[in-house]
């Protein structure tokens, strides 16, 4: 896959709501057939304001995109880059402030004819201050298909925003285990990882409609090379999960 390596962008036309504008952008103004290549909806906010991750934590809401696209070009799931833990410090939420782009993988058909193609979407989004406004744009580009696969003018941000993605280690060796005792549906949980890092750690859940991860962190002592951190998990219905999803965090 050569998502990772090429994305798309062209003359975009954008919408706004009362406080963030949206648009669309590719990385490429010419893109091969038989590629994948990232979109990037780029969301920019006013001072003060902010959007969400998709786990928007103990409030908010998600940012979502519905696809419009012509036959032979698919899009993937969104690559959310890492978010920051937004105040007030009594509710926490996973959010973006001042601007975010979110990344999604095109797939082009091999026998996707040449020439223009116009590609639709509408965004939806939450924006927040010391209130919240639901927001929508319908945002649009055109991608044109060729012989061959030439750089955009937006080439260089979706790159920016790539670096910003949760990244894949390797020899990244995770324990969880939980700990007794179970008081109103709410449990410990202990997470440990090699690490040499110093600083602030953390564990971003995406959660589900079965349980939730607390935001509140406490850092143990721990080996050297090994970061453990303790964190509370509330359960709403079924069993306690066997596993979690998320994003480990390091500063």
């Amino acid at each position: 896959s050569l998502w990772f390596l090429m994305v798309l962008s062209f003359a975009a036309w954008s919408a706004q709501a009362a406080h963030t504008q949206a648009r669309l952008l590719l990385a490429a103004d010419t893109v091969k057939p038989g590629y994948t290549v990232l979109a990037g909806v780029h969301l920019q906010m006013d001072p003060g304001w902010h959007t969400y991750w998709e786990n928007a934590g103990e409030a908010g809401m998600a940012t979502k995109i519905v696809w419009q696209l012509p036959p032979g070009v698919t899009a993937d799931e969104i690559r959310w880059p890492v978010p920051e833990k937004l105040p007030p410090a009594s509710i926490i939420t996973y959010g973006y402030e001042h601007e975010v782009v979110l990344l999604v993988p095109l797939t082009l058909a091999s026998n996707l004819s040449a020439g223009p193609h116009e590609l639709k979407a509408k965004v939806s989004w939450l924006e927040c201050e010391q209130s919240c406004i639901p927001g929508s744009a319908e945002v649009a580009v055109t991608l044109n298909v060729g012989a061959e696969t030439k750089a955009s003018a937006d080439a260089g941000l979706i790159g920016t925003w790539q670096k910003k993605l949760p990244l894949l280690r390797e020899d990244l060796r995770v324990q969880a285990s939980w700990e007794p005792p179970v008081k109103d549906d709410l449990r410990s949980i202990v997470l440990e990882w090699n690490s040499s890092g110093k600083g602030d750690a953390d564990f971003y859940s995406l959660d589900t409609a079965d349980y939730s991860v607390q935001s509140a962190v406490e850092r143990l002592s721990a080996p050297a090379g090994t970061i453990k951190l303790r964190k509370q998990v509330k359960k709403f219905e079924g069993a306690w999960p066997k596993q979690l999803s998320g994003v480990l965090i390091e500063k």
